[in-house]
């Protein structure tokens, strides 16, 4: 299996068991042509070669190469290399991730919500192409030191605030109880606040509402489960994940990834 829709040529790749693809790639599709398009899989750019456009947060490619940027599931874009930009003279490496694994990293790390950007030094640009020209298939420890590479880096001394706890508080409920979700208003006394201020509070700081991050967490869980358990029944993975049936898992699955969940697991 090659990588799923990422634009380019392969030049080079290796894959762990799982699925999760490292590959040195070649752009192929000339900017103009790009039309916006969405990406189920998590998965990370760095640019080595060329101008790169990009509308990710962050500091814009022009001041730096190389580039890192990195894409959550189901990000939504248009990025590419810049029109005039040579295809032939472009290189990026793509780190792209199966649903389980990014699962995996969801309940060791706070992951990002939306796609970021930001300068990458040498050293990791070194690093991924060790693990590219490597003798062996990609190991879960290779793969783990990548994303801890990848990961966009905090504060240097994070200080905690309640839209930080807010996160952490629901993302603790979707780990460990997924199929019991944490009311707004339960969320907001336990961090001594008025349900409205936390909403407005928490959609300021991290670009979505509370109920909106938790269903993005319940439809990563979802995504990891079908992949994972190819011949457990849609309603099942829904109850498991916190939706109220079938129906609700698959009218927001939809939205999310552009088909019902049945045939997205049948395709992947």
């Amino acid at each position: 299996m090659t990588l799923r829709q990422v634009r380019g040529g392969l030049l080079a790749q290796c894959r762990s068991a799982a699925g999760d693809t490292l590959a040195l790639m070649q752009p192929s599709v000339p900017a103009e042509q790009l039309a916006p398009h969405r990406h189920d899989d998590a998965h990370w750019v760095l640019v080595l070669q060329g101008q790169y456009r990009h509308g990710a947060a962050g500091p814009a490619h022009a001041g730096h190469v190389p580039l890192l940027i990195t894409n959550p599931p189901r990000t939504e874009h248009a990025d590419s290399f810049a029109p005039g930009q040579p295809l032939h003279e472009a290189r990026f490496l793509c780190l792209q991730l199966d649903a389980r694994t990014w699962w995996r990293w969801q309940q060791a790390a706070d992951l990002p919500l939306h796609a970021q950007a930001q300068p990458a030094a040498d050293t990791l640009v070194a690093r991924w192409l060790q693990v590219l020209h490597g003798d062996t298939p990609l190991s879960p420890l290779a793969l783990d030191e990548l994303l801890g590479e990848a990961l966009p880096a905090g504060p240097a001394e994070p200080a905690p605030d309640w839209p930080q706890r807010a996160r952490a508080l629901l993302r603790e409920r979707v780990l460990d109880t997924p199929e019991q979700p944490l009311p707004l208003t339960e969320l907001a006394q336990r961090l001594h606040l008025h349900p409205v201020s936390l909403a407005r509070g928490f959609r300021r700081r991290w670009g979505l509402s509370p109920s909106a991050y938790a269903l993005s967490l319940r439809l990563d869980l979802a995504a990891a489960r079908l992949r994972a358990r190819p011949q457990e029944p849609v309603a099942e993975v829904a109850a498991a994940c916190g939706f109220h049936d079938q129906a609700h898992l698959t009218r927001q699955f939809r939205a999310a990834y552009g088909q019902p969940p049945h045939r997205w697991r049948r395709r992947a």
